[in-house]
């Protein structure tokens, strides 16, 4: 092979030699180019099937939001209507320290507590089931003097199924920070007046969140504010930190509709001498 005429480079026979090229330039064997080979292709072909398996999860996460969905608005249902519910019978039996019209707000508290316990997906069916037989089977007969510990032991049960999913609820969150006097018994008030005394608590902060909750800010710092002030409290101190509990409220937020004062206030006469429990 040498130089021919304009430099182009001969093969023996006088013919033009074909221009070496560096490289794999996807010619066929028969010298023609094709257009399906090199890197075009394979990059083509991986954006295609990303973008399949991305619709196809996209796809399976929607069935999956919508079966929980469907399975989460029933077991919200059923826990407002058949375990919620459950607790109105207990309207009709009136401590004897309260009106009609605070037990009823009471009772009424209770049962949206129990709303949201139902609602946060603390209890699954079964259990909700169980917390229904057990509602029905405390107040089934319950007098007037065990009714505020009936609701009181109720409560206490519920925070405990419940655990933390209930303290992040918007509404009974606040509520649950008295949860620790629910264990001591105060040796200076009687059973029924402190078991009321609490429920009446625990409605108020329920109220206080109604019909619209607190902003998140000053309902994470009155639950801070209890909690630091229920640390490390004894049934000798109980009622007095319940009490600072309702100056909690007053000082920073008005009290709820129907809640003027603590029952330990109100009729700290005629409830201030330990009473036995009805069998």
């Amino acid at each position: 092979m040498g130089l021919g005429q304009n430099g182009l480079h001969v093969s023996g026979n006088g013919q033009p030699a074909a221009a070496a090229e560096p490289g794999n330039t996807g010619a066929s064997p028969g010298g023609a180019v094709n257009p399906l080979a090199g890197p075009g292709r394979s990059g083509r072909g991986f954006v295609i099937v990303l973008v399949l398996l991305l619709a196809g999860l996209s796809l399976a996460l929607l069935v999956l939001f919508r079966q929980w969905r469907s399975q989460y608005s029933e077991l919200s249902a059923y826990g407002a209507d058949r375990v919620a519910a459950a607790i109105a019978p207990l309207v009709k039996t009136v401590p004897s320290a309260v009106s009609p019209e605070e037990w009823e707000q009471i009772v009424n508290q209770a049962r949206e507590a129990l709303v949201e316990v139902t609602a946060s997906g603390a209890l699954n069916v079964m259990q909700m089931r169980s917390a229904r037989q057990q509602i029905q089977e405390r107040i089934n007969g319950v007098r007037p003097e065990i009714a505020a510990e009936t609701l009181a032991a109720l409560w206490l049960s519920l925070e405990d199924q419940a655990g933390p999913l209930l303290s992040s609820r918007d509404r009974s969150g606040v509520s649950t920070a008295v949860h620790p006097l629910g264990n001591l018994q105060p040796p200076n008030v009687g059973s029924e007046a402190w078991a009321l005394a609490l429920v009446q608590t625990r409605a108020m902060l329920v109220a206080l969140n109604q019909p619209k909750p607190l902003p998140k800010p000053k309902r994470d710092l009155l639950r801070t504010q209890i909690d630091a002030l229920l640390q490390g409290t004894t049934p000798e101190r109980a009622p007095s930190d319940l009490r600072k509990i309702w100056d909690l409220v007053r000082e920073d937020h008005a009290l709820p509709a129907g809640f003027s004062a603590c029952v330990l206030d109100t009729h700290a006469a005629s409830l201030s001498t330990p009473a036995a429990t009805a069998p």
